[in-house]
């Protein structure tokens, strides 16, 4: 991702493939059709504010991180410091790499 030329439909796209999801599931949970995800994604439209924090608490995601262009990021990105070490090597044995918290 590139912080300086990337759109926000660019940073809606890549923060919603990072979690996994698709445009319907994603679209279900903000309210919207698969369509109007699709026109975000390409800069035709935009989301609501409200579905802008909808967008990034599914694909947990800091709002920033989408509206500003700031970087994508992990869950370990959210805590560097996990309260318990023996959660990330669980974690990493299982190759997860989105956890809802």
């Amino acid at each position: 991702m590139n912080v300086l030329t990337d759109t926000l439909g660019e940073r809606l796209a890549g923060a919603r493939r990072l979690a996994g999801l698709g445009q319907d599931e994603l679209g279900l949970y903000v309210g919207a059709s698969r369509p109007t995800v699709s026109k975000w994604e390409r800069n035709i439209t935009e989301p609501t504010v409200t579905q802008l924090i909808l967008w990034a608490r599914k694909t947990n995601q800091p709002v920033e991180a989408i509206l500003d262009g700031l970087e994508v990021c992990t869950p370990r990105d959210l805590n560097p410091e996990p309260i318990d070490s023996e959660f990330w090597a669980i974690v990493d044995r299982l190759e997860l790499e989105a956890v809802e918290l």
